[in-house]
């Protein structure tokens, strides 16, 4: 799944997902989001994360 395809991905699936797609979004940040989402009860079951693949992360930032 890329950006262009967020849109499309956001109509198809549940009323109660969400597709926080943009440009550059560093793995640091993501985790950051993540965090703020948990902390804020607003993490379902079922979490997937789709950052690309055009910048490496650190090993440690998978675990966290």
């Amino acid at each position: 799944m890329g950006l262009g395809s967020a849109a499309t991905l956001q109509e198809e699936v549940d009323e109660q997902s969400v597709v926080d797609a943009q440009v550059g979004m560093q793995v640091s940040y993501a985790i950051d989001v993540l965090r703020s989402w948990r902390a804020a009860g607003q993490l379902g079951e079922t979490v997937v994360v789709h950052l690309g693949n055009n910048v490496p992360s650190p090993p440690a930032s998978s675990t966290r």
